[in-house]
């Protein structure tokens, strides 16, 4: 649907029932996602193509907040997952004994070392090191996969979470 079928700019309200809109909506965000990321399209195409269907979405979840609320589609939901996935790869990054960790400043070395005892104390044992390194690089494997998953965000905050995200990862 265009836009202005979308919003009723012809004279004509957009009637259909949330469940069958989301479900278009959707299943038109998958088939742009599988085209864009098949690298078919020469890049500067796709980026206009991708400009257009990012407006046209944003329009959409406008015109009808109620139908993508808490969904795939909300920009919203979307930039806190990028939030929470950037947190969970910067924790793993912090901990003590990776590289990061080692870089670290003094207060959040010291707050991991103070989870570390707490865990210790309450598990009645020193936690294998080895076996945190292991569980931080699957965190950070699990953030990775669920980071491809994510659903449109507006174009500026995408930019500025995916470079934080990446830079966490790398820090990893």
């Amino acid at each position: 649907a265009s836009a202005g079928a979308v919003s009723g700019d012809h004279g004509e309200s957009d009637n259909r029932p949330p469940d069958l809109l989301f479900a278009q909506a959707q299943a038109a965000w998958h088939r742009w996602r599988s085209i864009d990321k098949s690298g078919a399209l020469p890049r500067t195409q796709a980026a206009t193509l991708r400009a257009q269907f990012t407006t046209a979405l944003a329009h959409l979840v406008e015109v009808r907040p109620k139908t993508f609320r808490d969904t795939v589609l909300d920009p919203d939901a979307n930039r806190r997952r990028m939030e929470n996935l950037c947190a969970r790869v910067e924790q793993a990054a912090s901990k003590p004994g990776t590289a990061a960790g080692q870089t670290a400043s003094p207060t959040v070395r010291l707050a991991a070392l103070l989870e570390e005892a707490l865990a210790a104390n309450t598990i009645g044992g020193k936690v294998d090191e080895e076996a945190r390194r292991r569980a931080a690089a699957e965190e950070v494997k699990k953030s990775q996969a669920a980071w491809q998953t994510l659903g449109p965000v507006a174009p500026d905050i995408a930019r500025s979470w995916t470079h934080r995200f990446q830079k966490a990862c790398r820090q990893f």
